[in-house]
């Protein structure tokens, strides 16, 4: 079984950024921008093959 887990270099982190001209019921307006990191591709995540029972 394929997962997706959270990269372990990046943490899946990023940049909290505000946005312009955002309406909606989110005061803050705010997102998460994927921080550079070459070992997800900036994706936050790692694909990997899962893990089988013995």
């Amino acid at each position: 079984m394929d997962l997706a887990i959270v990269c372990p270099e990046c943490q899946g982190t990023g940049y909290r950024v505000s946005v312009v001209g955002y309406v909606g019921s989110d005061i803050t307006g705010e997102m998460v921008v994927p921080r550079e990191c070459r070992w997800c591709n900036n994706t936050g995540r790692i694909q990997t093959s899962g893990w089988s029972w013995p």
